[in-house]
C-alpha cells in the first residue's frame, strides 16, 4: 500500500496519521452513505452520525488470548475484507460485582485492544484532504478497574466535532506491562 495512507494498525504503539496527504482515491463511499477508508491494514468502514464519521473497534494489536496471553502485543495483520468499524466492540474483562457493577459494560472479553475513532462531520471523506487535522488521544476513565472506550460518556463524536480534531480511545489491556 501506499504510504500516504492513514495508519489505523500498530506494532507496540499507535500511529495515526491525521488524514493528511490523502486523495480521494483514498476513501470511498458506500450505497449506504458509510465512509470507507483505507488503511495499511485494508479498508475500514465507519459510520457517519449526526456529529461525526465514527469507526469503531478498529484493532490495534492481535488478541491477547491463549499463547498470546501475558506476551507483548503483537502487530494485527492486514485483512484482505472491508472491516466492519460500525459497532463498538466488548470491553476488556474487568470486575463486575459490587459497587464496580454499576459501571460494567454489557459485553466483555480478553479480545479487546481495539480504537474508536472519530472525525469531524465537517470533513468530507470523499474528497482529498487538503488540510491535516490534530489527533487527540482519548484514554477513558475507570482507573484500570472499571470502564470501557466505548461508554456513552466518553463518545468523542461531540469533541471531535466542537474541537475539530480527529479523536480516538482505547482500552485498559493497552498498558499492560509485564517484566521479562
Amino acid at each position: 500500500m501506499d504510504e500516504k495512507l492513514n495508519k489505523v494498525g500498530c506494532d507496540g504503539e499507535c500511529i495515526i496519521n491525521s488524514l493528511d496527504n490523502t486523495s480521494s482515491d483514498d476513501f470511498e463511499n458506500t450505497s449506504s452513505g458509510d465512509p470507507v477508508v483505507i488503511t495499511h491494514l485494508g479498508r475500514v468502514r465507519g459510520r457517519t452520525l449526526d456529529k461525526a464519521h465514527v469507526f469503531y473497534g478498529i484493532p490495534y494489536a492481535d488478541p491477547p488470548v491463549g499463547d498470546k496471553r501475558w506476551a507483548p502485543p503483537s502487530s494485527v495483520s492486514p485483512w484482505t475484507y472491508t472491516y466492519d468499524a460500525t459497532f463498538p466492540r466488548p470491553a476488556c474483562m474487568q470486575v463486575c460485582a459490587g459497587e464496580f457493577s454499576r459501571m460494567c459494560p454489557p459485553k466483555v472479553s480478553e479480545d479487546c485492544l481495539y480504537l474508536n475513532i472519530f472525525v469531524p462531520v465537517s470533513v468530507n471523506l470523499s474528497l482529498p484532504i487538503v488540510t491535516a487535522l490534530p489527533v487527540m488521544v482519548w484514554i477513558h476513565g475507570g482507573d484500570f478497574i472499571a470502564g470501557s472506550a466505548s461508554k456513552p460518556l466518553y463518545d468523542g463524536r461531540f469533541i471531535s466535532n466542537y474541537s475539530n480534531t480527529v479523536s480516538n480511545s482505547f482500552s485498559i489491556l493497552a498498558y499492560m506491562i509485564t517484566s521479562d
